[in-house]
């Protein structure tokens, strides 16, 4: 129970920490396709972001929180 909680509050604040360090990486991309504004190009970013990005960083705040359980909470641990 102590891994899963571990995990899971890892990955959730890798999810909040990612994605407000890569807004700037949004815009970016934004302006590279020449998404200029309205309902369907907004989808189309809401798309990426909602099925590329946030699942990517909550499987690395998961990696994460394993190797901080792991290294740090272990009874194996010095």
């Amino acid at each position: 129970m102590k891994r899963f909680i571990v995990i899971t509050l890892s990955s959730i604040s890798t999810l909040l920490l990612g994605a407000f360090l890569l807004i700037p990486l949004n815009e970016w991309l934004w302006e590279l396709r020449g998404l200029e504004g309205g309902y369907d190009d907004e989808m189309k970013m809401f798309d990426i972001v909602f099925f590329i990005e946030w699942p990517l960083l909550l499987i690395l705040g998961g990696f994460i929180g394993n190797f901080i359980y792991k290294k740090y909470l272990t009874k194996s641990s010095s």
